[in-house]
């Protein structure tokens, strides 16, 4: 068991002194190095930046609670409850111990905050991701009665080793629908005049597979694009937006979306890519993917993994993944737990 004199202690960026932030990387690094080994660390410099960056996303309520030991942050419970207004009853829990540490009571010293900050913003329902890498994540959430809600298969494509001819077929085939649609790219930030528009267009990604998750579909704002937009641009990463257009209604079709980020400048993230319903069966998931792996291999060549997640029950996406050569990197759980079934745990 830990010290009983130990005490939750709350990180704010907005008044964490250079010390308390030096603590918070040194933290983030043992975990990164457990979790994503291949990852370069973080800068201090990039970890404060992420974390003043927190409060740009307006429509996030966020709480960081850390327990130290010997001046060493080595349990941290990261909460967040978004705005979404289909989702009211949901919030993100991440919460995470160093190896040296599991198994003595850190983790419990700050669910009581989580009771908290479920009570605070009148959220019912918690919902946490574990990683193959680290077993003792999902060891937890069992140990708690979480539910099972959906697997998700996180996989990476070396891009020296990428399929050239299968992007070469793709692109070729899709001049066959180029009379029809075209394509366009968007950048940090989304034209005024098409705001609207590209609420609806992201907002297919609501029929991607939620599987047993209490999620209802979530409904995109121009004002939250907005906020990610000053994230992104405060962080100094770069967003790259394909999209296809139906050329005679003028339309979105599909799009797909990748994020670079300065502290891990070998890894390319992809973001979403979705295709309308009424324009499937065009291949133009296949023609977003090739066009942007071309694009990609020019604007920065240097990259040497791209990693994406996809429900392990899409077989249609992880099929166009597994044709350009990804593969598995990790297998990722998201669970959820009533917030009662956690005050029950707390007091046995």
């Amino acid at each position: 068991m830990p010290d009983q004199n130990l005490e939750p202690i709350i990180f704010n960026p907005e008044t964490a002194t250079e010390h308390e932030f030096i603590k918070r990387n040194n933290y983030g690094n043992l975990r990164r190095a457990e979790a994503a080994p291949d990852d370069p660390p973080f800068t201090l410099e990039a970890s404060i930046n992420n974390a003043k960056g927190w409060k740009l996303i307006e429509s996030n309520q966020i709480e960081v609670w850390q327990i130290h030991s010997e001046d060493n942050v080595v349990s941290e419970l990261f909460l967040v409850a978004n705005a979404d207004k289909n989702n009211t009853h949901l919030f993100s829990v991440h919460l995470h111990t160093l190896q040296p540490f599991r198994r003595k009571g850190y983790a419990k010293l700050l669910l009581p905050k989580l009771l908290d900050f479920a009570n605070k913003h009148k959220r019912r329902l918690a919902q946490v991701s574990t990683t193959s890498r680290i077993p003792a994540g999902k060891a937890f959430a069992e140990h708690l009665g979480a539910n099972r809600g959906l697997d998700e298969s996180v996989s990476q494509l070396v891009l020296e080793n990428l399929d050239q001819k299968v992007v070469e077929g793709w692109l070729e085939n899709a001049k066959t629908v180029a009379e029809t649609f075209e394509i366009g790219f968007w950048g940090n930030v989304y034209p005024e005049e098409e705001i609207q528009a590209i609420c609806e267009l992201i907002d297919v990604m609501n029929t991607a597979p939620t599987d047993a998750l209490d999620l209802k579909d979530y409904v995109t704002t121009p004002e939250r694009l907005r906020e990610i937009e000053a994230r992104i641009q405060a962080r100094a990463d770069e967003r790259r937006v394909l999209y296809v257009r139906h050329k005679a209604s003028g339309e979105l079709a599909g799009y797909t979306e990748t994020y670079w980020e300065p502290e891990t400048p070998d890894v390319i993230h992809q973001g979403g890519t979705g295709v309308v319903p009424k324009y499937r069966g065009n291949a133009l998931g296949k023609w977003l993917k090739a066009a942007m792996l071309e694009k990609l291999s020019h604007e920065r060549p240097e990259t040497k993994y791209i990693r994406t997640g996809n429900a392990a029950s899409n077989e249609h996406m992880l099929a166009i993944n597994h044709a350009l050569g990804f593969e598995l990197y990790e297998s990722v759980i998201f669970w959820q737990i009533e917030v009662d079934k956690i005050r029950a745990y707390l007091k046995k």
